[in-house]
């Protein structure tokens, strides 16, 4: 059964929303005079194993025969959850294996929402650095009271502003006096540097003062300029918001606005942090950006989400993607936290098989909740077998089409990726010779492209990206900044399924 193809969800992504989204990126290519590019094109076989990152190794280029194999899908409530390999075989007399293994949970639309909604215990940490003075740090007020005005009085918050120094606006409170709130938040002026996480430590802080399990704990960061003062080493800070949210339970979702933030640390740390990313390009949507995070917080579904993959003896994690992950013996956990209807989680290990193996494998994934609506523990498991084969024949005819879709998806996700960077170290002549390989490996992979939706999405990002490198040097530094902060936007939502 396809992971996808009989999928009513999937027939979702081809609504007139998804539509705009693709008119919105045509519209900022032609804004910026992306044009397309013409590629040779190379010979229609499939590299399973991705060049570049994502897979170190040689890539291995074989001719499927056929694609039966099988994904393993269950159901708990509205939630679907899939996992599949990328062969229901190996080949025993084969040295070097390498196998993908890609877990998805894929939240319905609430036909019902309950009377009473999850309470709330955020802290709002806001910027106030020197580039943050006008209308930035006007709309950024607004978008906060903003969202005062929708708690309730079963809620909790706090607002945290931060330069070179951390100050509390509001300490941690229950929402019972807004008008009192708000009058401090307009009390907000912008001044000196960017304490980054200083400023996002507090919040943490904050929320954990009255964290609740059965609540929503999130940080709301707010930023428009790079971490200067304090703690700036984003190694240390995904450290420190992966201990937050794995240890504590707290998530955190990031606002980056404007030109001048750096949106792979502010990425990063919502990634991380299992909350959201927004690249704000202009401050009036500030307040949009908001309401979205909060609307999307009324819809929780399941809390405490865990994610655990019992790997058989022999078998051990190269690399997962994109979600961060810990390991305690053949068991790897990955922490969801709040999951929301109408939303997709999934990630993809790439996982190497000891040479000396040669009989059947078992992989268990264990999806664990606290159920939102009647607050009862709920878990649904799959499993998937890996069997030993010497028939080429039975190996070439039991691949499985959708998951291979999505390392295909990975890998040029990761090789773009690699290709900004190289633009932000004004290596364009690198970072064009990426976009064009990443070209290439996707046209290499055109039966699973021309089928999957999220695959023509990523196609035309690259390619009109891949002009980039040749016109960076003639426009502006701004239009640079804006182009290089709206690809990497695209490219987290994407990976994310959040298109």
């Amino acid at each position: 059964m396809s992971l996808r193809g009989k999928n009513l969800a999937w027939q979702q992504e081809s609504s007139p929303q998804m539509n705009k989204k693709y008119l919105l990126i045509a519209s900022v290519c032609v804004l910026f005079g992306l044009l397309f590019f013409a590629f040779d094109h190379p010979p229609a076989y499939v590299r399973l194993h991705a060049f570049n990152r994502f897979d170190t190794a040689a890539p291995l280029a074989v001719r499927p025969k056929d694609h039966k194999g099988r994904n393993v899908i269950s159901t708990s409530g509205v939630i679907t959850f899939t996992s599949g390999l990328d062969n229901d075989y190996y080949q025993s007399d084969s040295n070097n294996k390498t196998v993908y293994f890609y877990i998805e949970a894929k939240l319905a639309k609430l036909l019902n929402l309950p009377q009473k909604r999850t309470p709330l215990n955020i802290s709002i940490v806001i910027d106030r650095s020197g580039s943050m003075q006008g209308v930035k740090m006007g709309y950024a007020k607004k978008a906060a009271k903003g969202m005062i005005d929708q708690l309730e009085a079963t809620d909790y918050v706090s607002i945290v502003m931060y330069d070179n120094a951390i100050d509390s606006v509001q300490e941690p409170i229950a929402v019972t006096n807004k008008d009192l709130i708000k009058s401090k938040i307009d009390k907000i002026t912008a001044r000196g540097s960017t304490n980054l996480w200083g400023g996002t430590e507090r919040g943490y802080e904050y929320v954990l003062k009255n964290y609740k399990p059965g609540f929503i704990n999130r940080v709301l960061l707010i930023s428009d300029g790079l971490a200067n003062i304090g703690i700036t080493d984003s190694s240390v800070i995904r450290k420190k918001v992966l201990a937050f949210k794995d240890e504590q339970g707290i998530t955190l979702s990031t606002f980056g606005v404007g030109l001048d933030y750096n949106e792979t640390l502010m990425t990063d740390m919502a990634e991380t942090g299992a909350g959201n990313y927004y690249f704000i390009d202009a401050p009036d949507q500030m307040i949009g950006m908001f309401e979205k995070e909060f609307n999307s917080m009324l819809k929780v579904v399941a809390q405490n989400a865990e994610l655990r993959i019992k790997l058989p003896k022999g078998v051990k994690v190269d690399k997962t993607y994109p979600l961060p992950y810990v390991q305690a013996g053949d068991v790897v956990t990955i922490r969801l936290r709040d999951v929301f209807a109408e939303e997709t989680k999934s990630t993809l290990l790439r996982l190497k098989l000891q040479d000396r193996i040669n009989g059947p494998l078992r992989f268990s994934a264990t999806l664990s909740y606290t159920d939102a609506l009647d607050g009862q523990q709920k878990s649904v498991t799959n499993e998937n077998l890996l069997s030993p084969v010497k028939s080429a024949d039975s190996y070439l005819t039991h691949f499985n089409k959708t998951v291979i879709e999505e390392v295909v998806l990975f890998a040029a996700n990761e090789n773009l990726e690699d290709a900004i960077t190289m633009v932000d170290n004004r290596n364009f002549v690198g970072a064009k010779r990426s976009v064009d390989a990443n070209k290439a490996f996707l046209k290499a992979n055109n039966d699973y492209v021309k089928d999957y939706r999220s695959l023509q999405v990523m196609d035309s990002i690259n390619t009109n990206y891949g002009n980039l490198s040749s016109k960076a040097m003639t426009i502006s530094s701004d239009s640079l900044k804006k182009v290089q902060k709206y690809t990497r936007a695209l490219n987290y939502k994407l990976r994310n399924k959040k298109m």
